[in-house]
């Protein structure tokens, strides 16, 4: 039988005692059952609630990242145009095509779903063609190649500008089926992609105001590059004329970050328009 000690004389005395029998001094409390039932607490944390909780915390990481992998899904090389590269010069691409090149517009990626772009810049150049070849079966009623000024360090000249967004108007009456095709054509060459819809509000001067229903699917690649591929049509009940320039399908390629970098190319040309 285990004994405790006195404090006071140092005599030790049966654990039931109340007193020291020798002092009369009040006995030490038998701490024997509080440190038991630490024990078993103490073993009750170490195999039953900590593993719990670290398959827990497991689990949510693992749901974290695959979350992170969907919203993060972007094609594992760079999307490129034909045989052009982003960064070629006007002036490159001008000799190679044959077609001149002008001052221009600088629509950014959030425009290029658009058949008509009205953008805040003009920040470059632009070449553009009418009815010239096909596109993946499709034949090319005009398409847009855009160039921007170089901006490190900042510089107009068309040698020194760089290709960052091309885009195609499709001419098919099947607007429908086109964009459907390509669609399943961009998905088998960048995995799935990311749809949009939008209504767009139309002002004709001849035929008042109507709405269209616009549908864009796009890729994101390495270095901020992207594939889209955009079909709008007039709401039903718009004017006949509305077919004429609102049901269409938009092709493009570019710099998913370029309202980005034509933001901070304005921002170059006002500073070097005040130095000037």
């Amino acid at each position: 039988m285990k004994t405790k000690k006195c404090k006071r004389c140092g005599t030790f005395i049966p654990p039931e005692a109340k007193i020291c029998p020798n002092c009369g001094a009040k006995a030490p409390k038998n701490h024997t059952v509080l440190k038991f039932l630490l024990f078993v607490l103490f073993v009750f944390i170490l195999f039953v609630i900590w593993p719990s909780n670290s398959g827990k915390q497991s689990q949510d990481n693992n749901i974290s990242d695959s979350e992170e992998n969907t919203n993060q899904q972007v094609y594992n090389q760079e999307i490129n145009y034909g045989d052009y590269h982003w960064g070629d010069s006007v002036t490159q691409v001008s000799t190679s095509t044959g077609l001149q090149y002008f001052e221009s517009m600088t629509p950014g990626w959030n425009d290029a779903y658009r058949l008509m772009v009205a953008p805040d810049y003009s920040l470059g150049y632009q070449i553009q063609g009418y009815g010239n070849g096909q596109f993946e079966g499709y034949g090319i009623a005009n398409y847009s190649m855009y160039f921007a000024y170089q901006d490190e360090p900042y510089d107009a000249s068309p040698e020194n500008s760089k290709l960052y967004l091309v885009k195609f108007n499709l001419d098919t009456l099947d607007v429908e089926s086109a964009y459907s095709d390509l669609c399943n054509k961009f998905k088998s060459n960048y995995g799935e992609g990311k749809t949009t819809n939008k209504t767009g509000n139309v002002v004709s001067t001849s035929d008042g105001y109507f709405e269209t229903e616009i549908e864009y699917t796009e890729w994101h690649g390495q270095n901020d590059t992207g594939a889209l591929v955009c079909k709008c049509v007039p709401k039903e009940g718009s004017p006949d004329s509305a077919d004429n320039f609102e049901r269409y399908v938009v092709v493009s390629f570019g710099k998913t970050n370029s309202d980005e970098l034509l933001s901070n190319l304005y921002k170059l040309y006002k500073d070097n328009a005040i130095k000037q």
